[in-house]
């Protein structure tokens, strides 16, 4: 009985232990995307964006978990985007999107 608890409690520290290291990993930014492309399978809802005002324009997909949203992303615009991700290649999470703070319009 007391091996158990033992046991029990070395794995519930390594447990917390991987999941503080797993979070320390998740880089979390913001800045200008533009929509290139979106997409879904029916379950899954992406966008493919690159940032506009970056040197090296890379192309990478933002997964959206909401449909609402999705639906409301127009491609060829430009939007204000906080995102997460462990790798950018990889899997790339919205966390906030904004529209309307680029102006078209040339001040007078």
């Amino acid at each position: 009985m007391k091996k158990t608890k033992i046991y029990s409690s070395i794995l519930i520290v390594i447990i917390l232990a991987l999941v503080i290291i797993y979070k320390a990993n998740i880089i979390n930014t913001t800045s200008y995307i533009t929509i290139l492309d979106k997409g879904n399978d029916g379950r899954n809802y992406w966008v493919v964006v690159v940032n506009p005002f970056d040197s090296v324009k890379k192309k990478f997909k933002i997964n959206i978990d909401s449909k609402t949203t999705w639906n409301l992303i127009k491609i060829n615009e430009k939007y204000l985007a906080t995102y997460e991700y462990i790798s950018i290649e990889r899997n790339v999470n919205l966390v906030d999107i904004q529209y309307g703070f680029l102006s078209q319009t040339k001040p007078k």
